[in-house]
């Protein structure tokens, strides 16, 4: 049985890379192709945008996404039941 190639996309030169050639500080990857990996930046950037827009309405920010459940009070924690401890639902 033969392994898969594994791509990698190299931060320092912004080239592929088929296999472990960089060092993992400026490597991301695994992907399971060169077209992947090629994308790596604009998959990073999609993400982050998305995780921003979830944080936002997660702290209840004007313009935010209101189906993602947040606090309307500004308090960024969960609800506290007995005792004080936070409970995650």
């Amino acid at each position: 049985m033969s392994e898969q190639p594994e791509f990698y996309y190299d931060l320092a030169t912004g080239e592929v890379q088929e296999g472990k050639v960089a060092g993992w500080t400026s490597r991301m990857g695994p992907y399971p192709s060169a077209e992947a990996a090629r994308h790596a930046m604009d998959t990073v950037r999609s993400r982050n945008e998305e995780w921003e827009e979830d944080d936002a309405a997660w702290k209840g920010e004007p313009g935010a996404d209101p189906s993602v459940e947040g606090t309307t009070d500004g308090s960024e924690g969960g609800t506290t039941g007995a005792g004080g401890s936070a409970q995650l639902s």
